[in-house]
């Protein structure tokens, strides 16, 4: 009897379970790597949107309110509004969402309003108007998935906005 050349079904399940346990490893930490690109994009966005609304107010010389809305399970939108003398509010083309499945939370809790004012300063304001303390105004961007969690504060007396881990 001649000898047959191949592989024997032990041999084929060898390599088979072999490229399972890599491909599982890969999958894993290549979901890991998208969360933490998702929670980066938002975050940055969220930067770069606030820096507009500071620097729009030192340029214009006036103030721009930025309305803060924060669905409780994650998500929301960051609007951008021109308020003039008149008092009459107009919202601008800048808007930024938030993605879904990002929780986002504030401190102080109550803010949902942030107004840039011409000096650089903030003010913060809840959803009734009222005027809050003068304090820095952190928002936590928390992604549960990948164990990552980062915080952007703007700064009451600068209005400067700043990644901080």
């Amino acid at each position: 009897m001649a000898s047959e050349k191949g592989f024997t079904l032990l041999e084929i399940l060898v390599a088979l379970s072999i490229l399972v346990v890599i491909l599982g490893l890969s999958i894993a930490n290549f979901t890991r790597h998208t969360t933490t690109n998702r929670l980066l994009v938002n975050l940055n966005s969220s930067r770069a949107f606030f820096d507009t609304a500071r620097l729009s107010a030192q340029a214009l010389n006036r103030e721009f309110t930025v309305s803060i809305n924060l669905n409780t399970n994650g998500g929301g939108q960051f609007i951008l509004l021109d308020t003039t003398e008149s008092s009459a509010e107009k919202q601008l083309a800048q808007q930024i969402d938030l993605d879904p499945g990002l929780p986002v939370t504030i401190n102080p809790r109550n803010v949902r309003r942030i107004i840039f004012t011409p000096k650089g300063a903030i003010k913060l304001y809840n959803q009734n108007l009222v005027k809050l303390s003068t304090q820095n105004c952190k928002f936590t961007f928390d992604y549960l998935q990948a164990n990552t969690t980062i915080n952007l504060i703007i700064y009451a007396n600068t209005g400067e906005a700043q990644i901080v881990q």
